[in-house]
């Protein structure tokens, strides 16, 4: 987590680092038995979202502005669909009804304590 916070100094990777964490935490789990390592890197990766945005004030801003590539829902037909943009906010906010989030306590705690971060940004964004 160190070594992460202190790319989080420059402002070009502390972007790109905050899209690929959100990127792993927004995956869908692919259906083949890799449930277990996929709900581990979902907590590994939320654990660092924490941390950096404990650490680094500019982190809990950039979650407020920055948008991420998600993949078509499953309701979407059509194959091929290009992954759309959403805001990091709204993907935050989506996940405290996914099943993993919503069976796993220290899943759900992870990012509770990841809006907690970010609402604090937003009462002092301006």
């Amino acid at each position: 987590h160190k070594l992460l916070l202190h790319c989080c100094s420059h402002s070009e990777s502390r972007q790109q680092i905050v899209s690929m964490l959100l990127a792993q935490v927004g995956t869908e789990d692919d259906g083949r038995g890799a449930v277990i390592s996929a709900s581990a890197a979902k907590k590994r990766a939320l654990e660092a979202l924490n941390y950096i945005a404990r650490k680094h004030h500019r982190v809990p801003s950039l979650l407020l502005t920055c948008r991420v590539a998600v993949a078509p829902s499953k309701n979407d037909k059509g194959k091929g669909k290009a992954k759309e943009e959403i805001p990091a906010l709204r993907l935050l906010f989506e996940l405290t009804s996914h099943q993993l989030f919503v069976r796993s306590s220290s899943h759900a705690e992870q990012l509770l304590q990841l809006l907690e971060n970010v609402s604090r940004a937003m009462a002092t964004h301006k």
